[in-house]
């Protein structure tokens, strides 16, 4: 079966109603649009001062990292390996640890946790797992 070759043909006219914002050329309501950032400040101590001051601030700071944290997770383990990490996280008190970080994170834009292990304190050298020993870990700062 032979295939036809159709020519493309361009047409010279287009739909246009500029009171209404139709048609060829003319802007509709989302083109004109925009998103401005807007920040209040980006100052550390203002921040603080409104996390603390305010409660809208505060609730907008610590609802999401309350909801991540609130049923924390579940370790599918032997009885006595659950019981060794429930006490190391309570020891190290993880859970609120993780939550100060993450409602800091939301505060101001970002935060770092710092993995503490005994025996490692001079952070300007990069971490040996060979020298990690069981037993080590010390919490978050």
């Amino acid at each position: 079966m032979a295939r036809r070759h159709r020519k493309r043909r361009t047409t010279n006219d287009a739909f246009s109603n500029t009171a209404a914002r139709l048609g060829y050329g003319t802007t509709d309501l989302t083109q004109a649009t925009q998103y401005v950032v807007n920040r209040m400040t980006e100052e550390a101590q203002t921040l603080t001062n409104l996390y603390r001051g305010n409660w809208i601030v505060s609730n907008v700071c610590e609802i999401v990292p309350q909801d991540i944290i609130r049923k924390w997770f579940e370790v599918r383990t032997a009885e006595q390996d659950t019981d060794i990490l429930d006490n190391i996280f309570r020891r190290t008190q993880l859970s609120s640890k993780l939550r100060e970080g993450l409602v800091w994170g939301r505060l101001y834009g970002g935060a770092a946790g710092i993995i503490l292990i005994k025996g490692h304190d001079d952070l300007s050298q990069p971490l040996n797992l060979k020298t990690v020993l069981p037993g080590s870990f010390l919490g978050l700062y």
